[in-house]
């Protein structure tokens, strides 16, 4: 049966190539599916974090803690948090990044033991932060030691710049505490060891400014939780901080969920939830979450079609590869070979073709994956935007249900040939039918719209930007002059529009210019396209004054709108803008704006076109459901002209 199965390949070679091509393009289209859409979920989600991280400036994967102990018997208080710090990585399954602990007792007045005249009490609070030494760089005197004591029992610290400068302290000099005693009630003297800045001002780290401990004296943390914490902690009141910092890297698109969860019951449920802040971590997985449900309906409306058309292909092909060898299928069935081991011929062949098309497959579908993943644009790749690709548990099944359909397509149609006899191929034959793809003519056109857009303005870019990306809409933004286009585009487009009147921000002389800049990026047979004001109106009529009915605001505020347009002597216009806001029928606010246009006549514009060799030129009011363009009356205009192929 197998030698059967390899001549048949062989002799069928490139309808079975074809079937192969088929099956690979299918199973990889299938496999593409969960490959790219894990990874470019976890992609989003990270770069949903790095949005937050640039905004903020503050890591976005954190946790933050903060309690006042108030001489608490035993110290349980901080102990507990102190555990729930360096355990609640572990607990919400994230990776930990960096903890740490901050302790600030109450402001104390102390005094120099050098009898210095030129200071009288310093107002000083002590603190301890955890890793400390390894953040932190010594700019004057040294770094506490590992003790953290002198030899005569004082308590070495080290301040900041501006703890420095705004209590007066010297780098060698001892100060005493007046009312705080240390567990055994002696007096606590601090030794100013060292002046400390930032190691790093971009290490996350230092979640409080260095400058803002202006009046702190930091100590070992080992020597302050032995001195203040614990057993002693009933006798000091202590602001106590817990900072616990995750990689956000290392999140996956199906941890999402679960994190928000465990999240919402530490900071809503659980025995916790008085010290833990709500990290800014929510918001930030809440919006990928939106996010991704309206891209996984629309992947999901895409896979349709495609899948239908290779299925379709794949049962085409088979059915035509069986229609080829129904003589070959009734001359072996006339030889004493039933219908059940003509149909396990064809299944071995089946089965065959989808193995090799699965291996082959799941390759194809992770070299997809990443042509897709590497896309800016429409036809536009990255090779930088790689994605990381996880074979998991989803894609293998994916892998074997398409395996399986594939298989269940190309061995369908054996079914029903392996029925056939000679007597029904003659009748058959005789009463020739057509297939259906022979009746029925199936045109689907897939129209591929990729958007670009350019500005000036940045600020301008970064507002269209934000509305595309509520819409879902994809666009690709440059800041670039009009009259520059070429140095901003290495393609060209089927239309190239301008809009908005924005052709007269430019003098007439570098109008042509500018549409010279736009031609370069038509295609043959492409549109170039634009609306502006009907400029010919305006300066004949030279009309300066244009009121507009009032609007009002939800408060019930007025706003008047008066138009004042200055004919100037170079033959531009200064559109004049003045609001004037009012309440109980008086005005409490002006507001005034301008806008500096030079006329375009439309000769000019329809002239350079003709000249470019664009054809059907075709000149309407704008918006054209105002009808046909009467130059004495329509405001605007559009002109849509189509470049010769």
């Amino acid at each position: 049966m197998l030698r059967i199965m390899l001549e048949k390949l062989m002799s069928k070679k490139w309808m079975n190539l074809c079937l192969l091509l088929g099956s690979i393009l299918l199973i990889a289209t299938v496999v593409s599916f969960p490959l790219y859409q894990t990874a470019a979920y976890d992609r989003m989600l990270r770069d949903e974090f790095q949005n937050a991280l640039t905004d903020t400036g503050e890591w976005p994967a954190m946790l933050e803690m903060s309690v006042v102990s108030k001489k608490e018997a035993g110290g349980k208080t901080i102990n507990r948090l102190e555990e729930l710090n360096r355990g609640i990585c572990g607990e919400l399954g994230v990776t930990q990044k960096q903890i740490i602990s901050y302790y600030l007792m109450y402001k104390q007045d102390a005094h120099s033991t050098m009898n210095r005249t030129d200071v009288a009490e310093i107002p000083v609070r002590i603190g301890a932060m955890s890793e400390l030494p390894g953040h932190a760089e010594i700019i004057s005197g040294e770094m506490f030691s590992e003790s953290g004591l002198t030899e005569d029992g004082s308590i070495e610290v080290v301040v900041s710049q501006s703890a420095l400068v705004g209590l007066n302290l010297l780098v060698g000099e001892t100060i005493r505490l007046d009312d705080l005693r240390d567990a055994e009630g002696k007096e606590i003297r601090l030794y100013i060891k060292g002046v400390f800045r930032a190691d790093d001002n971009s290490d996350f780290y230092w979640q409080i400014d260095p400058d803002a401990m202006d009046n702190v004296c930091m100590m070992n943390i080992e020597l302050f939780r032995q001195m203040f914490t614990g057993e002693n902690a009933q006798k000091y009141t202590m602001n106590c901080r817990y900072y616990a910092l995750f990689e956000y890297g290392d999140l996956t698109s199906a941890q999402v969920e679960g994190l928000l969860e465990k999240t919402k019951y530490y900071t809503e449920e659980s025995a916790y939830k008085g010290v833990l802040e709500k990290p800014s971590y929510q918001d930030t997985l809440s919006t990928y979450l939106r996010k991704q449900g309206r891209i996984q309906a629309t992947l999901t409306i895409l896979q349709i079609p495609v899948l239908i058309m290779l299925g379709a292909f794949l049962f085409m092909i088979s059915g035509q590869m069986y229609e080829m060898e129904r003589n070959e299928i009734s001359v072996i069935k006339s030889r004493g070979s039933s219908g059940a081991q003509i149909f396990r011929l064809y299944l071995y062949q089946s089965t065959f073709l989808a193995v090799v098309g699965g291996v082959l497959g799941v390759g194809l579908g992770a070299v997809f994956s990443q042509i897709l993943g590497s896309a800016k644009s429409f036809l536009e790749f990255d090779s930088s935007r790689t994605l990381v690709l996880t074979f998991n548990r989803q894609v293998w099944i994916y892998a074997g249900a398409s395996v399986l359909a594939t298989l269940l397509i190309m061995t369908l149609p054996a079914i029903r040939h392996s029925r056939v006899t000679i007597v029904k191929l003659k009748q058959q034959k005789a009463l020739k039918k057509k297939s259906w793809w022979e009746k029925i003519f199936l045109d689907v056109i897939l129209l591929g719209v990729s958007l670009y857009g350019s500005d000036l303005s940045g600020s301008m870019l970064a507002r269209c930007r934000k509305k595309a990306d509520e819409r879902g809409i994809a666009i690709d933004l440059r800041q670039s002059d009009f009259r520059d286009l070429t140095s901003h585009f290495d393609r060209s487009f089927d239309c190239v529009m301008s809009t908005g009147n924005s052709l007269a921000y430019v003098t007439n002389n570098e109008i042509t210019g500018v549409l010279e800049q736009m031609d370069a990026l038509v295609e043959p047979g492409g549109c170039l396209y634009f609306d502006l004001r009907n400029w010919d109106r305006i300066v004949g009529q030279k009309k300066r004054f244009y009121c507009y009915n009032p609007a009002f605001l939800p408060n019930g505020d007025r706003v008047n709108l008066m138009q004042v347009w200055d004919h100037l002597s170079d033959s531009s216009i200064v559109f004049n803008l003045v609001y004037t806001f009012e309440r109980d029928n008086k005005i409490f606010q002006k507001e005034r704006f301008e806008e500096h246009y030079h006329p375009v006549p439309q000769k000019l514009l329809l002239d350079k076109l003709t000249q470019l060799g664009y054809q059907d030129i075709q000149v309407k009011a704008f918006p054209v459901q105002f009808g046909a363009f009467d130059i004495e009356n329509s405001e605007w205009y559009c002109v849509l002209a189509h470049k010769a192929k």
